[in-house]
């Protein structure tokens, strides 16, 4: 518990989110949410501290209140772009 009292929410959301974004498979995320909450504890976090922020987390995630937060995830996706090759090496300017 090295951060300050108001990093833990942030925090919490955050990795959350992490999760979220990366698990596709349903029992892969639950695996990894209940690994995470037990990481908290073990690092000395209290359930009645850590409880309420993991759940309206998950909450906050599972029932997004912006319509249209799923299209801006999606939309917000690094892009990545791939240049054919030039036998010349052509300078960038």
């Amino acid at each position: 518990m090295a951060h300050p009292p108001g990093v833990l929410r942030g925090f919490i959301h955050g990795m959350l989110g992490r999760i979220y974004r990366l698990c596709s498979n349903l029992s892969d995320r639950d695996a990894h949410l209940h690994k995470f909450y037990r990481h908290l504890l073990h690092r000395g976090h209290k359930p009645p501290k850590v409880l309420p922020i993991f759940t309206s987390a998950i909450e906050s995630f599972r029932n997004p209140s912006d319509p249209n937060l799923q299209e801006q995830q999606v939309s917000n996706r690094p892009l990545f772009f791939k240049l054919e090759y030039h036998p010349q090496d052509p300078p960038s300017h």
